[in-house]
């Protein structure tokens, strides 16, 4: 992603001014001005389905703002805030808050699994729908890394060493 650094943005979600330092925030950008018509213009404007479009772009950009967003747009019950259409976008954001970025290099035998890259730490979610404990291998870019034991009836999250 191209940083931008001339670019200023303004949220009037009470956030304070932000460089921008993303092309996707650049996105954004581009987009509330469209939006707007020439006229500032914030997401706290925008109905719930562009709303959330314009959440995913800046989701990607930067993780940490779009979370401040959607809690500030919940807790003033703002539409793009509600429960109809703001779970799986407070869902994605928190998620990649927590656990990081999809990892695609890494995958499991086990169908229901996930890997997510957090700085430097690989962490691999595993859902387990058999009643018991189930044998799980990770791979990294096609080859075997890693056994792991998936506890039965549970979302796990195992942090590769």
């Amino acid at each position: 992603i191209p940083k931008v650094s001339s670019l200023r943005t303004y949220i009037e979600a009470g956030l304070e001014k932000e460089e921008l330092n993303t092309g996707h925030d650049f996105q954004v950008e581009n987009m509330l001005k469209k939006q707007g018509k020439g006229k500032p213009y914030n997401i706290s404007k925008i109905d719930r389905d562009w709303g959330h479009v314009t959440l995913g772009y800046k989701l990607w950009g930067n993780t940490q703002e779009a979370c401040k967003i959607i809690d500030t747009e919940r807790k003033s019950n703002r539409p793009i805030g509600d429960y109809q259409n703001g779970g799986l976008s407070y869902f994605l954001a928190h998620s990649y808050k927590s656990l990081g970025r999809v990892a695609p290099e890494y995958h499991t035998s086990l169908p229901t699994s996930l890997a997510f890259k957090d700085g430097d730490k690989i962490k691999v979610t595993l859902m387990n729908h058999s009643p018991g404990p189930k044998e799980v291998i990770i791979y990294k870019d096609g080859k075997e890394i890693e056994k792991v034991t998936a506890p039965g009836k549970t979302l796990h999250t195992y942090q590769l060493k």
